[in-house]
């Protein structure tokens, strides 16, 4: 870590760190990394269902979500004219 900061930019972290922000930043470090995979969890299931209603707007789809993968894969979908 020290080959990427300077002398000034290390003291000014530890500093920080030791300070009672710093410790605020610490205590929440879980929480704050709990809700960002939530949040992930949620920008995840709308890229997917976008991409679905794209994908089934030009190919043939039978259902409105998309199935749990499974070891048998099915046909491929037909493109529509």
């Amino acid at each position: 870590m020290a080959g990427k900061f300077t002398d000034e930019q290390l003291t000014a972290l530890a500093d920080f760190f030791g300070s009672p922000a710093g410790k605020a930043e610490r205590d929440r470090t879980p929480e704050l990394n709990v809700a960002m995979q939530h949040a992930g969890e949620a920008v995840d299931k709308n890229v997917t269902t976008a991409a679905h209603a794209i994908y089934c707007a030009t190919h043939d789809c039978d259902s409105p979500r998309l199935q749990p993968a499974s070891a048998a894969r099915p046909a491929a979908s037909t493109r529509r004219p």
